[in-house]
């Protein structure tokens, strides 16, 4: 598997949110981000199962949506670079 951007729907295609296979990934506590074409320029697999460090903050980058807490806000729609 891997670090994949989905179009949220067809009147926003520049909307992705972040999957990794089945798995809606979100932003753990990280500012309004901007993605390169590639991913992997933006997050590289941290040691633990399902979590993603952005390059060069590595306390910050995406975790699964299931395993936020109860009303935590979080991000999970995402506008590629252009």
């Amino acid at each position: 598997m891997r670090l994949t951007r989905l179009a949220i729907d067809a009147q926003h295609p520049n909307r992705v949110a972040l999957m990794y296979g089945p798995v809606v990934m979100v932003l753990n506590d990280t500012p309004t981000l901007v993605l390169d074409a590639d991913i992997t320029k933006t997050f590289r697999m941290s040691g633990s199962s399902l979590e993603f460090e952005l390059r060069g903050q590595p306390s910050k980058g995406l975790v699964p949506f299931y395993r936020m807490g109860y009303q935590k806000p979080v991000r999970h729609v995402l506008r590629p670079a252009d």
